[in-house]
């Protein structure tokens, strides 16, 4: 049997020892006659790239753009006996323009495996044209890829990102970075600015003290000539406020008091903030109810006085610390 295309060619036999058969018969398949038992008119494809790289657009030009349903490459079968080891057939997407196809290759070798195919146009009755052979190659690419995912610093300080780049395919090429997404007030550095090859750069981000806490999503590229890759990596700018209230209390000698300290969480910020209280008069005590607040919540702060504790007015100093941060709030303590 040989096969060419959608036609194919029987040619002989050995049913039985001694026995040949000498009759040829040739096999076209019902797609390729109209409705009128003629031969139908099959799409023709006037030029075509001998070769296309992974992923990437390719042009074929044809007179039948218009009435193009399917875009097939056909792998030249490896047959041994009644198997064939090699044979796929694989879909391609593409756009028609007028005489033309912008048709997209196969995304990687486990789609379709380095080679020779043959690729056919078919139009919408199902009609196929003769095939043009193209080779699928592996272009030199890279990756990129950060780490850690994210990263979270208080405003007015800074981070940084492993930047990882890995060639395949004999990639040599000369790679430089950028990242958008960063927040008003932060900017960045990589060192170093561009690698060859494979290779690694860190990525730094400051913050100013203005900027606006929040999560923020952002875009690594690398590019290399028309190569271009992203990453995506997180920056958190995480906050936090404190205030106590209410803003005076008055107790007698030998009672307590009590102040409520809240945290309000700006945004990503879920750190434990723990707790101290300055200014207080000889022969008092306090104590934090709970000792730590994690992101937003309130704590409670109790002063108990003795007999003899001096009488006055006591400005204290409220003072709470986490993720790296110090906030305050100033009450008065009147003890009479």
């Amino acid at each position: 049997m040989l096969c060419t295309g959608p036609r194919m060619t029987f040619a002989g036999g050995n049913p039985q020892r001694g026995t040949y058969v000498h009759q040829m018969e040739i096999y076209y398949p019902p797609y390729l006659f109209d409705s009128n038992n003629q031969l139908a008119q099959r799409p023709t494809i006037s030029s075509a790239p001998s070769s296309i790289s992974y992923g990437n657009a390719f042009t074929v030009q044809t007179s039948d753009a218009a009435s193009i349903n399917h875009v097939v490459l056909v792998r030249n079968g490896t047959v041994t006996h009644a198997f064939g080891m090699d044979q796929r057939e694989v879909e391609l997407s593409f756009t028609a323009q007028s005489g033309s196809l912008t048709v997209t290759a196969p995304p990687n070798g486990n789609i379709a495996p380095p080679g020779y195919y043959m690729l056919f146009l078919l139009n919408s009755s199902g009609v196929p044209s003769l095939a043009t052979f193209v080779q699928v190659i592996s272009q030199p690419d890279f990756s990129v890829a950060a780490t850690p995912s994210s990263r979270t610093v208080p405003p007015g300080t800074g981070t940084s990102y492993s930047v990882s780049v890995t060639p395949s395919n004999g990639f040599s090429g000369n790679v430089t970075f950028n990242v958008s997404g960063l927040p008003s007030g932060a900017t960045p550095t990589f060192s170093p600015s561009s690698v060859t090859g494979s290779g690694s750069s860190t990525l730094s981000v400051s913050t100013s003290n203005s900027t606006t806490p929040g999560s923020y999503p952002l875009t690594l590229t690398a590019t290399s000539g028309s190569l271009t890759h992203t990453a995506q990596i997180t920056l958190d700018v995480a906050d936090f406020s404190i205030t106590a209230s209410p803003s005076s209390q008055t107790v007698r000698r030998g009672s307590k008091t009590s102040f409520t300290v809240s945290v309000t969480a700006l945004g990503p910020y879920s750190a434990a903030t723990s707790f101290s209280v300055s200014g207080l008069p000889t022969r008092t005590s306090s104590s934090f109810s709970p000792t730590s607040v994690a992101g937003t919540g309130n704590t409670i702060l109790t002063i108990s006085t003795k007999p003899r504790t001096t009488t006055g007015t006591y400005p204290l100093t409220i003072k709470a610390i986490g993720g790296g941060l110090s906030h305050s709030s100033t009450v008065n303590l009147v003890i009479n």
